[in-house]
């Protein structure tokens, strides 16, 4: 065997050496300040429903790709939301307005820590009337 040095800087690799190297490169754990939170609609009627996406990486901005539901939450001040799903660093969960029109947020955790992108903010706004009725008198 031989003695190989490695020389690790950003966006290279280099060795001294004749043995061939082989070098794995993995993301970090989930990190929920560097993770992102949005959501498909921003203004929804009472009851309806929208998607909210959860971006999770590691500390340096890397798909958190083993990610799954229970490392992470999304919990609303007045809606709902379930179930979530994860795949390749990615989380989405659906979201279902309130019967009652105002402001709602989606606190979105990852492994307890805020996400870096802070709550999801939703408004909630009354629907059209289900109905209409004339009285004649």
């Amino acid at each position: 065997a031989e003695t190989a040095y490695v020389v690790a800087t950003e966006g290279a690799v280099t060795t001294t050496g004749t043995d061939r190297l082989e070098v794995a490169v993995t993301a970090n754990v989930p990190d929920g300040g560097a993770s992102t939170a949005s959501s498909a609609a921003s203004t929804l009627a009472v009851g309806d429903t929208t998607t909210i996406f959860m971006y999770v990486t590691d500390v340096y901005g890397n798909p958190a790709l083993t990610v799954q539901p229970a490392d992470v939450s999304m919990s609303p001040n007045f809606g709902a939301v379930g179930p979530i799903t994860c795949a390749l660093g990615t989380c989405i969960a659906r979201y279902t307005a309130p019967t009652a029109p105002g402001p709602d947020n989606v606190q979105p955790d990852v492994g307890g820590v805020t996400v870096g992108s802070g709550l999801v903010p939703l408004t909630v706004e009354a629907g059209a009337p289900a109905a209409l009725a004339i009285a004649v008198a």
